[in-house]
């Protein structure tokens, strides 16, 4: 049972307060929070995420594991509150909440917290101000992490770093099967998975140059191409325009389902967007094309590289190439191969 089926009814909260996190409905927003997270948990707050069914999916085994870790003795109060156009108003009456923390503060989240009598509103200070009962300055750095980082000082709240999901057997044994069913299993040259987006990140034929000459520098390198449902078509004409010897992985798999796949993948190469976010999160290497923003939306932290240009269709095909084998350096093996090389050495 995930954690947004066993919120249906969750029992009255009888603890001095539930600190509510109410994260945007984007994707990879909510991937940039992950430090905020696990912050507020270390800090002895009892956490409620309120969530979209997709975000609630892939930050559960998280939120488990800092539930377990900070309060084990606390089954009642649900993880995650899934939200919508109404708003879990039930679920959200069942619980003590003693304050609202709003990363990214949209007008319509500050209105209904107003409307729901949660008096303590926390966030970054800005255009929606008057909304909030207590304010972090924006940071002088744009990129997401700071702002986070901002919020939790503004709170009191020791900042623990954490970049990655947790990730669970199932996730694992998951991805692992699909890649076989790929013929992409065992032994072997690293995997790497290409998103090519859709047609505002680049024309088609720079995709198909860039995975004919990923294979031409090092032969090892196994390929894939990721894709949603949303660009599916997309792959499927990359898949055929390159011989169709690259499998396409991904329309048929929820959001959770894919993260199970990026998660034993070696590195992704991604334009900007939830896919590339999703990939760091859970232990990819990652390099991302962005056109612009790269800046404020990279994913932090070693193993990931970024290329900017605008229009993104004049990125030099060697440019990308150089900067993913600063990531995985030719003949590289697969990460499984060197955590079995690793665990047979200790």
């Amino acid at each position: 049972m995930t954690s947004f089926e066993s919120a249906a009814e969750p029992a009255r909260d009888t603890t001095a307060g539930v600190s509510l996190v109410v994260l945007p409905p984007e994707l990879d927003a909510s991937l940039a929070e992950l430090t905020l997270l696990d912050s507020l948990a270390a800090s002895g707050r009892l956490l409620v995420v309120l969530a979209t069914p997709e975000q609630a999916a892939i930050l559960d085994p998280t939120l488990m594991h800092l539930r377990l870790r900070d309060r084990p003795d606390d089954v009642a109060t649900p993880r995650t509150l899934l939200r919508d156009d109404a708003w879990p108003r039930a679920a959200l009456e069942r619980l003590a909440i003693a304050e609202a923390i709003l990363p990214t503060p949209r007008w319509v989240d500050m209105w209904r917290l107003t409307r729901r009598g949660i008096a303590h509103r926390v966030g970054i200070a800005g255009v929606w101000q008057p909304w909030l009962t207590r304010t972090a300055p924006p940071p002088a750095s744009g990129h997401r992490a700071e702002r986070s980082h901002a919020l939790l000082q503004a709170l009191e709240v020791d900042i623990v770093p954490r970049e990655r999901l947790e990730i669970t057997r199932g996730w694992r044994a998951l991805g692992r099967e699909r890649l076989e069913a790929a013929r992409l299993g065992g032994a072997g040259g690293v995997r790497i998975g290409v998103w090519a987006g859709s047609k505002r990140d680049g024309p088609r034929e720079l995709w198909t140059r860039l995975l004919q000459k990923i294979r031409r520098r090092d032969s090892g390198r196994r390929l894939l191409l990721l894709s949603s449902t949303d660009d599916l078509w997309r792959a499927v004409r990359l898949h055929e325009t390159t011989g169709k010897v690259h499998p396409v992985i991904g329309p048929d798999l929820s959001v959770d389902g894919l993260g199970a796949v990026l998660s034993q993948l070696d590195a992704v190469v991604a334009p900007s967007g939830w896919p590339l976010d999703l990939a760091a999160a859970v232990g990819a290497r990652t390099l991302g094309l962005f056109e612009r923003g790269a800046a404020e939306r990279a994913p932090p932290g070693a193993g990931h590289g970024v290329i900017e240009q605008r229009p993104i269709d004049q990125l030099p095909i060697e440019a990308i190439l150089d900067a993913l084998d600063a990531i995985v350096p030719p003949g590289t093996r697969a990460r499984e191969d060197r955590a079995d090389a690793e665990s047979a050495g200790s």
